[in-house]
């Protein structure tokens, strides 16, 4: 929808056509009814990708692992809502939220990650939480072989320069 606004830098006075900047740039998302723009893929469009991603490889058995992260809960119920509405086998064994606030040393989080048993795991955290995420999976040994972490694009971040902790 264009609308026409007097701009009175023209010196004919005439109107300018005038369009919501969300509309002429690929990618961003915006809600009639929201104040914010969405610059890249929603929480839920993230979600669905990455059960295309799982169905494209008939990974159907997996877990969630989230933090109290902004969106989490609209994450695992995209995730809920997809797999119990589809004709797919999937098997959702697992859906883990770690605190990420509480200064415990990180044997809370070793044990909640000791339960995963799933080839496959959902991550929904921010980047530096899934460092600590990362490093600990790794102690109690599901970063290896016959393990799969699957992150939306907010954890993967800048793809140029990968942190350590995370599995390759």
């Amino acid at each position: 929808m264009i609308n026409e606004i007097k701009d009175s830098s023209f010196e004919s006075q005439e109107f300018a056509p005038a369009t919501p900047v969300y509309k002429l740039i690929k990618g961003v998302i915006k809600d009639d009814d929201s104040m914010f723009f969405q610059f890249g893929p929603s929480i839920e469009q993230q979600a669905s990708v990455m059960l295309n991603i799982m169905k494209a490889y008939d990974w159907y058995i997996f877990s969630i692992v989230t933090t109290y992260y902004p969106g989490y809960q609209d994450f695992v119920t995209k995730i809920r809502s997809t797999i119990e509405n589809s004709f797919v086998g999937w098997e959702l064994e697992e859906v883990i939220l770690l605190d990420m606030s509480v200064d415990d040393g990180d044997s809370k989080i070793q044990n909640q990650l000791k339960k995963l048993q799933s080839p496959v795991i959902l991550l929904y955290c921010t980047k530096e939480e899934a460092n600590t995420i990362f490093e600990v999976s790794h102690s109690v040994g599901i970063t290896g072989y016959g393990y799969t972490w699957i992150v939306p694009s907010l954890v993967a971040g800048d793809t140029i320069v990968v942190p350590a902790e995370f599995p390759t």
